[in-house]
C-alpha cells in the first residue's frame, strides 16, 4: 500500500470515458451541494440522511486527509459528473467502493467505466475490492456485475429509511478473484 502522503501519486486516472482526480475543496459548488441534497438524486445513498452545506462538505473532504480512503470526483467531457469512495482496509488488503452519478448523466456508462477503471487500479495495488447496495439499487447491481464482481449473498443491516428504522436488505460484491 502506498504511503499516506502519497495515496494520490498516481492519479488522475484515465478510464474510457471518464477521469479520475482527487476531489478537493475547490470542487465544493452550488451546483455540488444542490444535487447532493437532492433526495431523489441520492435516494440510494445515506447522503440522503444528510442536510449538506458548504462546512459540513469541507469536514468531510478533511476526514480523508491522512487516511489511506480515496475520495474522487468524476468527470466526464471536463465535466464534474458524479465522486467515488473507496474506504480502504490497508490491514486487510480490502478497499470498498462507493458511487454517486449525477442523474441527468446516468445510462450513459459512465458510471461503469468509472467504477471499473478504479477498481483496475485497486486491484493493481493488491487490494481485494467489495460494494454493498440495496436489491433496489439496480444500477449499481449492473455495474457490479459488467464490472466482473459477484455476489457474495445477501444480509440485512438496520438503517434508518425515510425517518423510519427498518431492516434493509443488502447485496454484497466482491472482486474477482
Amino acid at each position: 500500500m502506498q504511503e499516506l502522503d502519497n495515496k494520490y501519486q498516481n492519479f488522475p486516472l484515465y478510464g474510457r470515458l471518464v477521469l479520475l482526480k482527487p476531489f478537493t475543496k475547490k470542487n465544493i459548488t452550488v451546483e455540488y451541494l444542490d444535487w447532493l441534497n437532492n433526495k431523489a438524486a441520492m435516494q440510494h445513498s445515506n447522503q440522503r440522511l444528510c442536510v449538506h452545506n458548504h462546512n459540513s462538505c469541507e469536514q468531510y473532504v478533511d476526514s480523508f486527509v491522512r487516511t489511506d480512503h480515496l475520495f474522487l470526483v468524476i468527470y466526464y467531457k471536463d465535466k464534474m459528473v458524479g465522486t467515488m469512495t473507496a474506504y480502504i482496509s490497508a490491514k486487510e488488503q480490502v478497499a470498498d467502493l462507493g458511487i454517486l452519478v449525477d442523474v441527468q448523466m446516468r445510462g450513459k456508462g459512465i458510471g461503469l467505466d468509472a467504477w471499473s477503471t478504479l477498481m483496475d487500479y485497486l486491484m493493481g495495488q493488491g487490494l481485494s475490492v467489495t460494494a454493498g447496495t440495496t436489491p433496489a439499487n439496480q444500477a449499481m447491481i449492473k455495474i457490479a456485475e459488467k464490472s466482473g464482481m459477484q455476489s457474495e449473498g445477501q444480509d440485512y443491516l438496520e438503517e434508518i429509511v425515510n425517518g423510519a428504522r427498518m431492516k434493509t436488505l443488502y447485496c454484497l460484491y466482491v472482486s474477482p478473484p
